[in-house]
């Protein structure tokens, strides 16, 4: 076995292969680490848009109720009016 020239590189080669590897593997998982954060959400405005979104009402419509409490209305001057109601 020790006559073929090539055999003695083999492990020479398989050492340098997995180097490679090793390295273009420990870039691939660096890299995206170094890249600069533009335009992400601070996680307190997550946090607090949410809370707003759960809690927040918004209403639409609301009832009026109205009730005369009285049929006239009398004047400090002597005269009366009668109670009426006006909706715009």
């Amino acid at each position: 076995m020790q006559d073929k020239k090539g055999f003695s590189y083999v492990d020479w080669v398989i050492s340098l292969g997995t180097f490679l590897i090793a390295v273009v593997f420990i870039f691939i998982l660096i890299r995206p680490k170094l890249e600069p954060m533009a335009e992400k959400e601070s996680l307190m405005r997550v946090v607090e848009q949410g809370f707003l979104k759960d809690t927040e009402w918004s209403i639409r419509e609301v009832p009026i109720f109205v009730k005369r409490l009285q049929k006239e209305y009398a004047y400090p001057g002597g005269g009366t009016q009668p109670a009426r109601i006006f909706f715009n």
